[in-house]
């Protein structure tokens, strides 16, 4: 019984609503049931689309600035790396001079030296070679 008098009031409710649609000559999609209607205000319609363009343009501008705003940092940005990355490599170059320069001094000392040694052993053989060969003498007589 309780089911049968909600089917009752839910087809009650949807001759209220069909009716209701009736009553404001507007279909479902918006568009006035009356093609006269549409007609009989074109500027607002005109007026609407115009403003949509206004503020479409508005927020063009806007966005186009917003970009130009990000692209002008970008670049100062990559500007300012740039410079830094150059100062870095500069101080680089600077360093690895100094340590080639320090290098070749090394090697010159270290040549110096082997020659000094070279200079020392040879003395020192001579000097052995002359001990060695008076010992000879000295026994052979």
């Amino acid at each position: 019984m309780a089911a049968k008098q909600s089917q009752k009031r839910g087809q009650a409710n949807t001759r209220a609503r069909s009716s209701r649609r009736a009553n404001t000559a507007e279909s479902e999609s918006g568009m006035s049931a009356d093609p006269g209607a549409e007609m009989t205000n074109p500027p607002k319609k005109v007026a609407g689309r115009k403003s949509a363009n206004d503020g479409r343009q508005k927020i063009q501008a806007r966005h186009k600035a917003g970009v130009r705003k990000i692209e002008n940092r970008l670049n100062e940005v990559s500007r300012s790396n740039k410079q830094a990355i150059l100062e870095y490599r500069n101080a680089q170059l600077d360093q690895l001079q100094e340590l080639v320069k320090r290098r070749l001094e090394v090697e010159n000392e270290i040549a110096k030296r082997v020659l000094s040694l070279e200079e020392k052993y040879k003395e020192a053989n001579r000097t052995v070679q002359a001990t060695l060969q008076e010992n000879i003498e000295t026994l052979q007589e």
